[in-house]
């Protein structure tokens, strides 16, 4: 069977999750790949992130996927494309806590030159002082907003979570 959904990611999800396939529930829900990166403190707004979250909040274990690249050159799909099953595979090996989900962010290199996977705690970012600068490039007017990173202390059940992780051959 073939649906579409025209809606959010959350709805697509929440729809998928609630009325169209119940029986048997999915064992996991994959989101993305996103083009561009999901960390620090954008993942608030990102729907890749937000689908794989709507996932775990009903129950099933959810990974959101992204392939970070930089600004004028090509995106590597090529590197998401040759870890991605190796990545699914390990984390489903380590296995997670219920209402978790596990956000990847593929480097921005070739496939060839990634060198394996390493776990890491969700970064912050604090938006400084909301400060935002307009500038006129290229004919469009740009805003930029100042952040700084915060350190934030491990949490035990984080520790408990990527301790294993790490061990287990994902570094």
């Amino acid at each position: 069977r073939r649906y579409a959904v025209n809606g959010t990611p959350t709805d697509c999800v929440y729809l998928a999750l609630n009325r169209l396939l119940t029986e048997p529930k999915p064992a996991l829900v994959l989101s993305g790949v996103n083009r561009g990166s999901n960390i620090g403190e954008d993942v608030t707004y990102s729907g890749t992130i937000a689908a794989a979250m709507e996932a775990a909040l009903l129950g099933v274990p959810a990974i959101a996927f992204s392939q970070v690249f930089e600004d004028g050159h090509p995106v590597k799909w090529a590197t998401a494309e040759a870890w991605l099953a190796r990545v699914v595979r390990r984390l489903l090996d380590a296995g997670w806590p219920k209402q978790v989900l596990i956000n990847v962010n593929f480097p921005n290199l070739t496939a060839e030159r990634v060198a394996g996977i390493r776990a890491s705690a969700q970064s912050l970012e604090e938006v400084g002082d909301l400060f935002v600068e307009l500038v006129l490039v290229e004919q469009r007017l740009a805003a930029f907003v100042e952040v700084q990173p915060i350190d934030v202390p491990r949490h035990d059940d984080l520790q408990k979570l990527l301790g294993p992780l790490e061990r287990g051959g994902l570094v």
